[in-house]
């Protein structure tokens, strides 16, 4: 009971967002702005859980969320944020920073972390990267790539076409700029199956 609770729960959250590209609004309230990153990591563990425990398919799911609003939302790069006016980006200081504060290099510190406050086409649209977000996006990226393929008894399945090492097989995928994945098998194989999105 349980179980069909979390799949008929995970199909109702799938519709107050875009299921399409994976926003996942931090409000369920129509046409908000934002999302944390927080609502799509949890969709994303959720939609692999329930898949990995016979509930559903859920891979082109996690396919497509992956691949759009969970990766644009890591910052990856931080000389843009020096070009937002300061006004908007609350650098102007009202005191000097606490014993618990800093304003040495806070975008460079920041790198690899997640948006908190994220729409579908900026990194944020309010200021801030907030803990929860790297935290749970962190366990997600874990959870993505512990699923990228399976080796039991012989049987290797690729189920996301993302780049991982492993001592059963290597997957280097080229997605999206070529449709193209290649695999170097490390370990005897009966069968292969690549799961095609």
């Amino acid at each position: 009971e349980l179980m069909e609770y979390v799949k008929k729960s995970y199909v109702w959250a799938k519709a107050q967002g875009s299921d399409l590209v994976g926003f996942f609004p931090e409000l369920i309230v129509p046409y908000y702005l934002t999302c944390e990153t927080c609502e799509v990591a949890d969709m994303i563990a959720i939609a692999l859980k329930l898949t990995e425990a016979g509930l559903g398919d859920y891979w082109d799911d996690v396919d497509r969320w992956v691949r759009n609003q969970f990766i644009e939302n890591q910052l990856v790069k931080a000389d843009w944020v020096y070009r937002i006016p300061r006004s908007e980006r609350g650098s102007v200081r009202r005191h000097p920073p606490q014993f618990y504060e800093t304003d040495d290099r806070v975008a460079q510190r920041n790198l690899g972390g997640f948006s908190a406050w994220s729409s579908g086409n900026e990194y944020t649209i309010r200021t801030g990267v907030l803990g929860c977000c790297t935290g749970n996006a962190a366990r997600t990226i874990y959870y993505i790539w512990e699923h990228i393929l399976d080796y039991d008894d012989r049987q290797l399945q690729v189920n996301l076409l993302l780049n991982r090492a492993s001592k059963w097989a290597d997957v280097n995928s080229y997605i999206p700029y070529e449709g193209r994945v290649d695999l170097k098998i490390k370990q005897p194989c009966k069968i292969v199956l690549v799961r095609v999105p």
